[in-house]
């Protein structure tokens, strides 16, 4: 049986990103395929001759799908592909303003320690004594 350990190695990780930047990739294609498709290949006739209406939605049936295919594409592509790195980047903009609280929260700490420290010796003391 694999451990679950197996999964998260740098070659898993890289071989499923190359996944999904494809993927992506793949939907951005497609996507601009229909609008494509839908602008330059289905004829639309003018308002007034007949089959307007069911033409014009044939179009409308390629093109607003295609963008909505178009945009998931470019979000799987340029956010999902590349989360690890945005998620580094956020994290060491993040450090400094952690640090800072660190540094303020540390004498408030440690005056706490101290009281914890000298509650649980007064505790011991009165359990000798008893």
């Amino acid at each position: 049986m694999q451990e679950q350990n197996e999964y998260l190695t740098e070659e898993n990780y890289q071989r499923a990103n190359k996944k999904v930047k494809w993927g992506g990739r793949i939907a951005i294609l497609i996507g601009i395929s229909m609008i494509l498709i839908g602008i330059f290949v289905i004829k639309v006739p003018d308002m007034d001759a007949d089959g307007w209406f069911e033409a014009s939605m044939k179009r409308d049936l390629l093109i607003f799908p295609g963008v909505f295919i178009t945009i998931v594409g470019c979000i799987v592509r340029f956010l999902v592909a590349n989360q690890r790195s945005i998620t580094a980047y956020q994290i060491q903009q993040m450090r400094p303003i952690a640090q800072e609280g660190i540094e303020k929260m540390a004498p408030s700490a440690g005056v706490v320690a101290k009281e914890i420290t000298k509650g649980v010796k007064e505790g011991l003391k009165e359990d000798k004594k008893n």
